[in-house]
């Protein structure tokens, strides 16, 4: 998740499948829902269990990556993304181009 922009249909698939394990589910037989599955992603300021919204966790990992590659310029990695995709010009410049691997675009 910290590298790949997950697709929404995955990020749905495995909610759907932590909601069956909470509410104790099963293909056969489905149990009552006490409340939305919104609900229980709220903040734990706000609801009791505060799960995590996937699609919204995911997007913050690639952020960080991006604050990594801003903060850290002398790192392994950010020399090796520096000399295939933005050599001559800066992070926060870079355009999106379709050559580009699936982890690059993902951060971008």
């Amino acid at each position: 998740m910290s590298i790949f922009h997950l697709p929404k249909g995955l990020i749905q698939e495995v909610q759907r499948l932590c909601a069956i394990f909470w509410w104790g589910s099963n293909f056969s037989k489905r149990k009552m829902h006490r409340c939305t599955w919104n609900h229980l992603c709220k903040p734990r300021s706000e609801a009791v269990l505060s799960f995590r919204d996937l699609e919204t966790s995911n997007r913050s990992f690639l952020a960080k990556q991006g604050w990594r590659i801003l903060k850290n310029p002398n790192s392994l990695a950010v020399r090796v993304l520096k000399s295939c995709y933005f050599h001559d010009c800066s992070f926060l410049e870079v355009k999106r181009k379709p050559s580009d691997s699936y982890v690059w675009s993902s951060i971008l």
